[in-house]
């Protein structure tokens, strides 16, 4: 049976975030540095390695989540230990980046659109309530501002594209795929892809199609015609 999106292998390597980091950066795009932990590990020894590796404040995740599930913001050592049980409670691995200071940013592609194999979607700025972060509450509560096309600038807007578009073929993703960033003084660092991403009505996908005149019954009509080719 055909199908929208992308198959097993890109989906479980785009939501395995230790396998997407390693595909990111032999693409060359820039990922945050991380420790890796599983449940075998000494949790302690692991928020040390951490603490020690890596400057305040640290986002602690499940590896295998999706909807930011489990993730926590770390501000400090106890924090990061705190975090690990609970993303261990989620998944038998885990991760701790480091936190880069920075505004948040999404972008989606869309294949074989107009005259385009790989098409950058306008990139869309989120803006989550004041001190926090896009976790699982404010991904669903309303209150989050999405707006679109976000206030980067043409060059940065550009690059953003460039790394979205090169996240999604490197992961193999197909037909459609949105990843998140940040931007920061340091530069755009990836932090996932969602190689199945949300197409509500209020999703940033179909708001950003809708930017460019791709009306909600045209998106999903052009996702069909892909998954009916040869």
């Amino acid at each position: 049976m055909r199908y929208t999106g992308s198959g097993i292998v890109p989906s479980a390597a785009g939501m395995n975030k230790i396998f997407a980091r390693q595909i990111f950066e032999n693409a060359g795009i820039k990922t945050p540095r991380a420790v890796f932990v599983s449940t075998d590990d000494n949790l302690h020894e692991k928020t040390s390695e951490a603490y020690e590796k890596m400057s305040p404040w640290w986002m602690v995740k499940p590896v295998s989540r999706g909807s930011s599930v489990g993730v926590s913001l770390a501000k400090s050592k106890t924090d990061i230990f705190l975090g690990l049980k609970k993303a261990l409670e989620h998944d038998k691995k885990a991760l701790i980046e480091e936190h880069i200071t920075g505004r948040e940013a999404t972008c989606g592609v869309l294949e074989n659109f107009r005259g385009h194999k790989f098409y950058p979607l306008p990139v869309v700025e989120i803006i989550p309530p004041k001190g926090r972060f896009f976790d699982y509450e404010n991904k669903y509560n309303g209150k989050i501002r999405l707006i679109c096309p976000g206030r980067f600038g043409l060059d940065i807007s550009k690059k953003i594209q460039q790394a979205a578009v090169l996240a999604h073929t490197a992961i193999s993703s197909k037909h459609y795929s949105r990843t998140d960033f940040i931007v920061s003084l340091r530069g755009i660092f990836v932090l996932e892809i969602n190689t199945l991403p949300a197409l509500g009505l209020e999703s940033s996908y179909v708001r950003s199609a809708e930017a460019i005149g791709l009306s909600f019954p045209l998106l999903l009509d052009h996702l069909l015609k892909e998954a009916l080719k040869k």
